[in-house]
């Protein structure tokens, strides 16, 4: 029995000991690995990597809006702007910036980049890291795809179209005797054909640049992110009930007053008058007897 009694202790006391080494192995991590494990945390958030096969000839951009203290969203910006100076003047550059402060205080900011294709996804992930380091996090993500691949097989299409018909209209010209009036037509012809073709080849270059590069933004909202007070937090929601109950009586108390009160001065006054009116009569009768 006693040797029972002591195996019973024992297990509370191995499970103190147990629990008492665990922060230590996790002290122990260093800088890189907090940091990995809150890049890996921050690619939860983030759109499905998907194989380049199936997305072969479809143009990506990123829209992104983070919620962050105000006092934090200029560092964070800078920060945005940090990260995509590492990747390097070509693979990354910075193509819109807001910062915007209002008179009561709110702030509209907004940051816009262009990122090598194979970049974006992790170059937004990264962001979003930051983001969270900032007492922050991210709102909501959005991504768009279209496709410009079919759009630039028809631009070829069109403009080898066009290429054969100037090589033709160029070999009319070199006809002896020629009329001039055709040979004007002619030369009108090819410069309409050569006008087409650089609007064409104008589209085609567009549609390869989109392919190239993907546009990113991000947009900054003011939130009170800090110390738990998450707008999806349950003390954020039980605070926000609260105050949506107590608004509501009060103004179930001002209505309340508002359909009685009047009718219930015109009582009072009523009955004011009553009593002044039977206040003579009364004083009146001893006189009579």
């Amino acid at each position: 029995m006693r040797n029972m009694m002591k195996g019973l202790f024992a297990v509370p006391v191995l499970a103190m000991m147990a629990a008492c080494g665990q922060p230590e192995e996790s002290a122990s991590q260093g800088p890189a690995q907090q940091d990995a494990a809150m890049s890996e945390d921050a690619a939860d958030d983030q759109p499905p990597q998907i194989n380049e096969d199936v997305t072969s000839g479809v143009a990506f951009d990123f829209k992104y809006l983070f919620s962050l203290p105000e006092s934090r969203i200029g560092s964070v910006q800078q920060e945005h702007a940090a990260l995509c100076a590492k990747l390097g003047i070509a693979r990354c550059r910075v193509t819109g910036l807001k910062f915007n402060k209002t008179r009561d205080g709110t702030i509209d900011a907004m940051m816009a980049f262009a990122v090598e294709r194979s970049l974006a996804l992790g170059f937004a992930a990264d962001a979003t890291a930051l983001v969270e380091r900032a007492e922050g996090k991210l709102a909501t993500s959005e991504v768009n795809g279209s496709d410009v691949g079919s759009g630039i097989v028809a631009d070829d299409s069109n403009a080898t179209a066009i290429e054969r018909e100037l090589s033709k209209l160029g070999a009319e010209l070199k006809v002896p005797g020629l009329r001039s009036e055709a040979r004007e037509r002619i030369i009108e012809r090819r410069q309409e054909l050569r006008d087409e073709l650089a609007t064409i080849n104008a589209s085609r270059d567009d549609k390869v640049q989109s392919l190239a590069t993907t546009p990113v933004m991000f947009n900054y909202e003011s939130g009170d992110t800090v110390l738990g007070m998450d707008r999806s937090a349950p003390l954020r929601q039980g605070l926000s009930v609260g105050e949506t109950s107590f608004a509501a009586m009060l103004g179930f108390v001002a209505l309340l007053f508002g359909a009685v009160a009047p009718w219930a001065l015109l009582g009072l006054g009523i009955f004011w008058i009553f009593r002044r009116i039977r206040q003579p009569k009364a004083g009146a009768a001893p006189d009579q007897g």
